[in-house]
């Protein structure tokens, strides 16, 4: 059987595309190979054909996915009007599909998990060096260590996605109301911050709206002689 290439590009995505949708919905170990032929509508030897394995299926899956994530951070640095992220988690039917193969993929664990994370970090860290030099996004002092984090926290929103859906008043994050307050939530904390100051600097001694830095020396009493 010889196979043209727009049949093989065609072929391929609807294989990644049904890897995608099979380990969001049933885990890594539950989207077989024979799931994942069929949701796509092709034969089981057509899978080991253009990916080698399943593992380098989802491998491809991962590098597909962060490459969307790469491509976007072009609003960072171009002219176009800014994306509205509530647009974007609202419209965007691939969304969903996102958010729960990378749920699965980092409840796996392993080798596989932690390959993934290494990705996201440097993909991450792309994004943010582009808004840096863009002027869109703030000095960052350690671009590794900010970037890490970043990722911990969005692992974390995956993996506790139903929690913060209830403690918001509803059962999925993506919904109406919900998905709405975690946004604004979300943007606030990373345009706002937290502290007023960084704790962790050293502390000034220059006088501030509270009064005198407590280590500065007593001011003289004018009612006293000297």
């Amino acid at each position: 059987m010889r196979i043209t290439a727009s049949e093989a590009g065609s072929t391929r995505q609807r294989i990644r595309d049904a890897a995608v949708s099979a380990v969001g919905q049933l885990g890594a170990q539950g989207a077989t190979v024979r799931v994942i032929a069929a949701r796509a509508g092709v034969p089981i030897g057509l899978v080991s054909y253009h990916f080698g394995s399943k593992e380098g299926l989802l491998e491809a899956c991962d590098e597909w996915l962060i490459g969307q994530t790469l491509a976007e951070k072009d609003f960072l640095t171009d002219d176009r009007p800014r994306i509205n992220p509530m647009q974007v988690l609202t419209d965007d039917p691939q969304i969903r599909l996102v958010m729960d193969y990378l749920m699965q993929r980092m409840r796996g664990g392993g080798q596989a998990a932690q390959r993934l994370f290494d990705v996201m970090t440097h993909a991450t860290e792309e994004v943010l060096e582009a808004g840096v030099e863009a002027g869109t996004i703030g000095p960052v002092a350690d671009l590794t260590a900010t970037s890490a984090i970043l990722v911990a926290h969005s692992a974390g929103t995956l993996a506790h996605a139903g929690d913060i859906a209830r403690q918001l008043g509803g059962t999925d994050l993506l919904g109406g109301e919900v998905v709405e307050r975690y946004a604004t939530a979300s943007l606030d904390l990373f345009t706002n911050g937290l502290f007023v100051a960084n704790p962790m600097a050293e502390t000034s001694s220059q006088p501030t709206a509270a009064g005198p830095h407590p280590n500065d020396p007593a001011e003289p009493d004018p009612t006293k002689e000297s």
